[in-house]
C-alpha cells in the first residue's frame, strides 16, 4: 500500500507541476499588449497609378511584339515576359505555330487609344485592372512561306481589345497581362 500511495502522490505532484508550467507558459504568451498586425499596403498608390502601369505594360507588350522575328524564337521571350495565364499560353501557341509554318511578320502595330475599364468589385490599387484599347494593325502583314498573305481580308485596320492585368513584381511596371480579348462598344476604334 505504501508504494501505491507514493505513486499516487508523484502523479499529483507531476500533474501539479505540469499545470503550473502550463499556467506560466500561457500567461507568458498573453502577457503585454498584443502587437497590431500591419495593414497591407496596396502595390499602387492610386487608381491613376494603377492604370498608368497597365498602359505602360500593354505598350511594352506591343513594342516587344513589334520586334518579333518568327525565324528567331529568342525574340519571343520579351513578349512572353509581359504575360501570364491565358495570354501567355495563347501567345506561345500562336507564335510557335507561325514559326513552325515558316510564316513571316512585317510592319508594326501601334496603340491609338487606351481607356480604363472599371468593373464591380475591382480595386485597381491592388492590380485589378482592365483597359480598353485600340490597336492600329494596318501596317502589320503576315505571310506564309511562299509569300501569300495570311491576314483575313475582313480584318479591320484598327482592332478593339480589352486587356486584363494582374500585379506582378517581376516587371518594371508591376503588372503582367493575363487576358487579351476582342471587344465591342466604346471607345470606338474606327477603321
Amino acid at each position: 500500500m505504501g508504494s501505491g500511495y507514493g505513486g499516487e502522490m508523484r502523479s499529483r505532484v507531476v500533474a501539479g507541476v505540469l499545470a503550473g508550467m502550463l499556467a506560466v507558459g500561457l500567461t507568458g504568451c498573453t502577457g503585454g499588449d498584443p502587437q497590431p498586425s500591419p495593414t497591407p499596403t496596396p502595390p499602387f498608390a492610386s487608381t491613376d497609378a494603377a492604370y498608368e502601369a497597365a498602359e505602360a505594360t500593354y505598350r511594352g507588350y506591343v513594342d516587344a511584339g513589334n520586334q518579333v522575328d518568327l525565324a528567331d524564337p529568342k525574340t519571343f521571350e520579351p513578349v512572353y515576359a509581359w504575360l501570364l495565364g491565358d495570354a501567355l499560353g495563347t501567345d506561345k501557341k500562336e507564335l510557335t505555330a507561325m514559326a513552325a509554318h515558316g510564316w513571316q511578320m512585317r510592319g508594326d502595330s501601334k496603340i491609338t487609344v487606351v481607356e480604363p475599364l472599371a468593373w464591380p468589385g475591382s480595386d485597381p490599387t491592388w492590380g485589378d485592372v482592365r483597359i480598353a484599347a485600340c490597336v492600329d494593325v494596318h501596317a502589320l502583314s503576315v505571310t506564309d512561306s511562299v509569300g501569300k498573305s495570311m491576314v483575313l481580308a475582313s480584318r479591320p485596320d484598327v482592332q478593339p481589345v480589352k486587356v486584363t492585368f494582374s500585379r506582378d513584381a517581376s516587371t518594371t511596371t508591376g503588372m503582367k497581362i493575363v487576358k487579351i480579348q476582342k471587344r465591342d462598344g466604346k471607345p470606338l476604334c474606327g477603321g
